[in-house]
C-alpha cells in the first residue's frame, strides 16, 4: 500500500522542497537587506540579524541536500 501511493518518497521530496524553500527565502531576505529595502510592517526599532540568515541557510543547505540524496541517489 505504500508503495502504491508513494509515499516511502513523499517524505524525502518535502524535507527537499522545504530545504530549497528556506534557502530562497533567507537569500531573498538577504537580498533585500542589501539593497535597503525594509517591510512596511516592521517597527523602525527593528534591526536585520545576519547571524539568523546564515543559520537558516546552512539548516537549509541540509535539508536540501539531505532530501536530494534520497530522491536522486
Amino acid at each position: 500500500m505504500i508503495e502504491a501511493l508513494g509515499l516511502d518518497s513523499l517524505f524525502a521530496e518535502m524535507i527537499f522542497a522545504i530545504g530549497l524553500a528556506i534557502i530562497i527565502g533567507n537569500a531573498y531576505a538577504f537580498y533585500q537587506h542589501r539593497r535597503g529595502v525594509r517591510p512596511d510592517d516592521v517597527d523602525e526599532d527593528a534591526r536585520f540579524n545576519t547571524g539568523r540568515v546564515v543559520f537558516l541557510s546552512i539548516v537549509g543547505v541540509l535539508m536540501a541536500t539531505w532530501g536530494g540524496i534520497s530522491i536522486f541517489g
